[in-house]
Formats: structure tokens, C-alpha cells, sequence
């Protein structure tokens, strides 16, 4: 008997013969019928994201809290204590942070607040990269050269490494309208996601284009 794979995202269900080659055809329809599950969910994201006044820097830097392993709820709190700290003080987030980055005292304030060293690194990664390419806090308008600097910039940056780095530029693009990137690319997980489905990384790699990875990528988020 041929073992399967059973895709079943948000009441979507298609059988995908494993370990044998698909026709091209079928490929083809389960590129559409992905990036159609993928384009639906960035929708739902982008609405809820927006509605909620998140700015492109807090979306980054709501993954710096991530970057310890810890999970949604424990960076959700970090970064709500933030957003409190700034409102009272009458600013914005991206604004807030860089004062006390200026003032020395943006480490001492996370660590109060529960973050540990892989999040402040990556926090502070991610202020840098703001303040470099001017995310303060929303995106500036951005040639595709300035974007190919930015992807590699996300992409070296200390404490981030390769999941969230591409978390943050497909979140950026599907969210916050950032161009594709010339040369994006699939995160590791998102290569593995779409293994486990029988869609191995050679294959996925000729069947996907750049400008589909974000799409894709929220499209097997659960797998």
C-alpha cells in the first residue's frame, strides 16, 4: 500500500501520494490550491494585525521575544508591557526603545520584564535594523535594492537566525505590503513543513517563485 499524506488546513483536504513522482499537473494544482490557503490566511492576519494598531517595528520586535523558544503568549506579554511603558511616556514603541537604548538602559528594562539573553540580543538586533533602514515605526518607501539589503540584513542578524528571520520578512511583505526580495528564500521550516506533505526541497524549490514563499509559508503554518 502507498503511504499518503493527508493535507487538511482550515477544511481543505487533498491525498498526495508519497516516496512517487506527481505529474507536473498535479503539482501545478497543488501550487494554486496552496498559495489560494496561504493568500487567505496572510487576508485574515493582515485584517486582525491592522486592527489592532500593530506597526511594522512592533511586529519585528514582537519576534524578538520569540526567539527563546518560549512561545506566543510569553512575547505577547513582553511586548504588551512595552506598549504600555511607551504610551505613558507618550510615544510610540519604535521611539521608546531607542531612548533607552541611547540612555543605556534597554537591557536592564527587558530583563526586568522577564526577557533573557537570546531575546535581548535579538531585540536589539532588530532596533539596529529599524534605525538603519528607518522602520520608525512604519516602512518607508524602499527600492528593490534597499529591500535585498534589508532581507540580509534580518537574515545575518545576531539572534535571529533563519526561521525568524524569514518570519519577519514574509510577515512584512504579507502584512505590511514590503516588496519581495529578489532573491527570497523558503525559511528551513518551511522547507520541512512542505517535506512532511510529499513535496520534497528540490521540488518545491523549481515549483514556488519568490514571491510565493510568504503565501506558502502561512499556508503549511501548522503542518
Amino acid at each position: 500500500m502507498r503511504k499518503i499524506s493527508l493535507l487538511n488546513i482550515d477544511n481543505y483536504l487533498m491525498v498526495i501520494p508519497l516516496g512517487t513522482p506527481a505529474p507536473s499537473q498535479n503539482l501545478l494544482r497543488i501550487k494554486k490550491w496552496l498559495l489560494k490557503i496561504g493568500r487567505e490566511r496572510a487576508s485574515f492576519w493582515r485584517a486582525i494585525t491592522r486592527s489592532q494598531g500593530i506597526d511594522p517595528f512592533s511586529n519585528m520586535i514582537y519576534k524578538a521575544f520569540l526567539a527563546g523558544g518560549l512561545g506566543h503568549a510569553y512575547a505577547t506579554k513582553i511586548l504588551s508591557d512595552l506598549a504600555f511603558r511607551a504610551s505613558r511616556a507618550n510615544v510610540d514603541l519604535y521611539t521608546y526603545l531607542s531612548r533607552l537604548h541611547d540612555q543605556g538602559q534597554l537591557n536592564q528594562l527587558l530583563r526586568s520584564l522577564g526577557a533573557g539573553n537570546n531575546e535581548i540580543l535579538a531585540a536589539n538586533s532588530i532596533l539596529n535594523i529599524a534605525q538603519r533602514f528607518n522602520i520608525t515605526p512604519n516602512l518607508p518607501p524602499m527600492n528593490t535594492q534597499t529591500v535585498n539589503n534589508l532581507y540580509q540584513a534580518i537574515l545575518n542578524a545576531k539572534g535571529i537566525g533563519d526561521w525568524l528571520g524569514h518570519f519577519i520578512i514574509y510577515d512584512l511583505i504579507r502584512i505590511y505590503d514590503l516588496p519581495v526580495p529578489t532573491n527570497l528564500e523558503p525559511s528551513n521550516r518551511l522547507l520541512q513543513n512542505l517535506t512532511i506533505l510529499g513535496i520534497p526541497p528540490q521540488v518545491a524549490r523549481q515549483l514556488f517563485k519568490p514571491e510565493d514563499w510568504p503565501y506558502i509559508d502561512s499556508a503549511v503554518w501548522d503542518v
